[in-house]
């Protein structure tokens, strides 16, 4: 399994010491191999939860003290660089593989690995001819290992500053749509039921027990917006207007965890009062499926809240990635949309729009860069000082 393969690979090139602190994580019980490393985050019980924690706080440690050793996704001077590379390489499909090895001259996944590492001409073209061609049940298993890198899953920051405020009034079931590590879902069901669904089983069982562990103690709700700032470094729960000690105050509703590909949901519909789905659409293949398994499961005049990125912040990442030769596609985005697209998609499948707005501000000094090479440079602000945003939020609603 995925998981045990990449802690066999993360142990033996990390440092002795480091090996032990972190084997030392694991329950006294436990032996100390990267099977039961792996094994802990397949478990949902307040033991896990506890190691996990643990886990990610060093992690947040190693990443500020020992960068070379900390676990990254797509950086070539990083020590899990040749354990992707080399997953992807393994699970291509056999014509895209043959492509890459006439490309590198060679089927040795060290010297293909060498290639990458010293040339990010050779890491564009990985990029935008053979990471792409990954097959969803292979994406679905590298996110059990970049879900390593952080206990957060990115959708906090737009949570809480876009959705939260709306969720407080709302009544009836809630779909957390890509549930990642279940913080949503955790503030959501101190309002109202949710039903918290994501393709990612190592966030689906770090999400179930860290629900468990939030029914019984406060402290522990505020442990987790501690490790979550620190992640995300610019999130505060003041300037995202969440009042803590207005959320603990309130009982905790049901929450049911569900296993599932947002394009084909086990749930009879209509269903639904509300439906979050935020930093997720852009990267499943197909959003249409999804979108009109929302139209499905939401009921008459049910709000889905919704976060992508737009043609800014794909151009925006684009540059990024060629600047410093990325492997593989930003944060493994595979779509994006324009305000009339957005619009457009929800609309066939029977939604009508409350509120579409771009946010996510591009800073100034980077405006003349982008807008240089952009294909579409004509439609972008005359000035500087104009505002360019990288995302779109939008509200729709069932009609």
């Amino acid at each position: 399994m995925i998981l045990e393969r990449f802690f066999d690979f993360y142990l033996e090139r990390i440092s002795p010491e480091l090996r032990q602190q972190l084997l030392a994580l694991l329950p006294p019980e436990k032996a100390q191999s990267s099977g039961e490393l792996a094994g802990m985050f397949r478990r949902d019980d307040p033991e896990a939860l506890e190691f996990l924690l643990n886990f990610h706080l060093r992690m947040a440690d190693i990443r500020c003290q020992e960068p070379e050793y900390c676990i990254m996704f797509d950086d070539p001077q990083n020590i899990c660089f040749p354990f992707f590379i080399g997953y992807v390489l393994e699970h291509l499909p056999e014509s895209i593989q043959k492509q890459a090895y006439e490309h590198f001259g060679t089927s040795r996944m060290e010297a293909i690995v060498e290639q990458l590492t010293k040339s990010a001409d050779a890491r564009n073209w990985f990029r935008e001819n053979i990471s792409c061609s990954l097959e969803q049940e292979h994406l679905f298993a590298l996110s059990e290992v970049i879900a390593l890198i952080n206990f957060s899953s990115g959708g906090e920051y737009s949570f809480l500053n876009l959705v939260y405020p709306g969720i407080k009034e709302m009544t009836g079931l809630v779909l957390d749509a890509g549930c990642g590590m279940g913080f949503s879902s955790l503030i959501m069901s101190r309002y109202t039921d949710v039903v918290a669904v994501d393709a990612c089983l190592s966030r689906l069982h770090r999400a179930r027990g860290l629900a468990v562990k939030m029914a019984d103690s406060d402290s522990e709700v505020r442990r987790l917006l501690n490790l979550i700032k620190t992640e995300m470094g610019e999130m505060n729960r003041e300037k995202a207007g969440v009042h803590i000690e207005e959320v603990l105050q309130r009982p905790q509703g049901e929450i049911r965890f569900l296993n599932a590909s947002l394009d084909k949901l086990p749930l009879e519909g209509p269903l639904f009062n509300g439906i979050v789905c935020l930093d997720v659409l852009e990267h499943t293949f197909d959003p249409d499926a999804v979108v009109r398994e929302f139209s499905r499961l939401a009921k008459p005049g049910a709000l889905v809240w919704i976060t992508v990125p737009n043609a800014n912040g794909e151009y925006y990442q684009s540059l990024e990635e060629n600047s410093r030769g990325a492997t593989f596609p930003a944060m493994l985005h595979l779509h994006h949309w324009e305000i009339e697209e957005l619009n457009h998609l929800f609309g066939k499948n029977g939604f009508e729009p409350v509120t579409v707005r771009p946010f996510d501000l591009l800073p100034s000094a980077d405006v003349t860069r982008v807008k240089a090479g952009h294909p579409h440079r004509g439609d972008w602000p005359d000035s500087n000082d104009e505002k360019v945003f990288l995302q779109l939020f939008a509200v729709y609603r069932r009609v």
